[in-house]
């Protein structure tokens, strides 16, 4: 049998200990290091302050896309609809019509072209 040599703990850290192994029975069952690191790592830690890095954007710019986006939102809307009446009679003008055929597509690349030039303009 190899004979350990026991070092000398401090009256108060023996009893911090104590006080730990009280409050937490199943600490009896770990290993010393193992104690040690879980204490240490039951610390709370304050928060690191993180810096703030700037928008790709200005406040304009964002401004600008919305209203591309509810453009583009707004030319699908105009598309919407066209349901026959009565399935078994077909009226082109209906599903023709200049609503859906000119306007909506105009939107909707009015639209896009918003979103581009927000994102070009300085």
């Amino acid at each position: 049998m190899s004979k350990r040599k026991k070092t000398k703990i401090s009256p108060s850290k023996r009893a911090k200990q104590n006080r730990q192994a009280a409050a937490n029975p199943a600490a009896k069952a770990q290993p010393a290091a193992a104690r040690a690191r879980s204490t240490a790592a039951a610390k709370p830690r304050r928060a690191a302050a993180t810096p703030t890095a700037p928008l790709a954007f200005g406040k304009d710019t964002y401004i600008w896309l919305a209203g591309a986006f509810g453009l583009i939102l707004f030319g699908m809307i105009l598309m919407t609809g066209g349901g026959q009446p009565d399935p078994n009679v077909w009226d082109p003008d209906i599903i023709y019509n200049w609503r859906r055929i000119t306007l909506a597509p105009i939107m909707m690349l009015a639209g896009i072209g918003l979103a581009i030039y927000a994102v070009f303009k300085k």
